[in-house]
């Protein structure tokens, strides 16, 4: 599909004329499609999102817990933490419940000695540095509360941690992208990137999963959304002194 679009732009100029796309996305899990939608929303972008399965969020996306956290876990001055408040805000107020399920369902960390009642103080301490609101739930508070859950030493009520429905929200993404314009190529694994300095741009070689057909596109950017293969992609166009290892799991 991808291939048959680009030979009939081909065919519009006799001149050289500029990329493909102006930002080609690579991975369409639920990070690569909502990052597809917010670029394709800007007027001046053309972009494509390549993922070489049959469907988007097929991998990590479908094997993830599905929660919205609440930002208990992060130091309260990374980025992760406050990334996790953002995105939580984002949800509870920009989604839908009808057309991308979730619930703000709250969640209890459990205690059952001092060292891990001193640790959710600690959780506690960190969530009141990011305006996360928590509280400590004494022993005889919570088996009135749920007298089937066990918490010797306490609990940690989170009342905004919540879950979600990861692959309904990708394909709320996808259809925010595609009905924007945004082009999506299923099938389509990326084989090599490489950088043309003549024309600042990067060529994507592709095969077209099924047919085993070669074709090569062109970007002005490329963003990297590939998951657990984004340090294989990522090593297409760094230097090998940059190289990064995959370590998936080590003892």
């Amino acid at each position: 599909m991808l291939q048959a679009i680009l030979i009939k732009r081909a065919f519009t100029t006799v001149s050289y004329r500029k990329a493909n796309f102006s930002h080609v996305v690579i991975g369409g899990g639920v990070v690569g499609a909502a990052v597809a939608s917010k670029l394709q929303l800007v007027s001046s972008n053309s972009v494509a999102l390549l993922e070489q399965h049959p469907m988007l969020g097929m991998e990590t996306t479908s094997r993830n817990s599905e929660v919205i956290h609440a930002g208990l876990y992060y130091p309260a001055n990374s980025l992760k933490a406050r990334l996790c408040v953002r995105g939580k805000e984002l949800i509870y107020r920009e989604l839908d419940p009808h057309i991308v399920p979730h619930r703000q369902c709250g969640k209890w960390v459990v205690a059952q000695n001092e060292a891990e009642g001193e640790y959710l103080e600690s959780l506690r301490r960190n969530a009141l540095e990011l305006s996360v609101p928590t509280t400590i739930v004494s022993p005889s508070k919570a088996g009135n509360i749920h007298p089937l859950i066990r918490a010797e030493y306490g609990a940690l009520d989170s009342p905004t941690t919540g879950i979600i429905s990861s692959h309904d929200l990708t394909v709320y993404f996808q259809a925010q992208y595609e009905n924007a314009g945004g082009l999506t190529a299923i099938n389509t694994r990326v084989d090599d990137i490489e950088y043309c300095e003549q024309h600042k741009e990067y060529l994507l070689h592709c095969t077209e999963m099924g047919s085993d057909e070669l074709f090569t596109i062109s970007a002005e950017n490329v963003v990297n959304c590939a998951g657990l293969h984004a340090p294989k992609i990522a090593n297409m166009i760094l230097p090998s002194s940059r190289h990064f290892q995959s370590i998936f799991c080590q003892r």
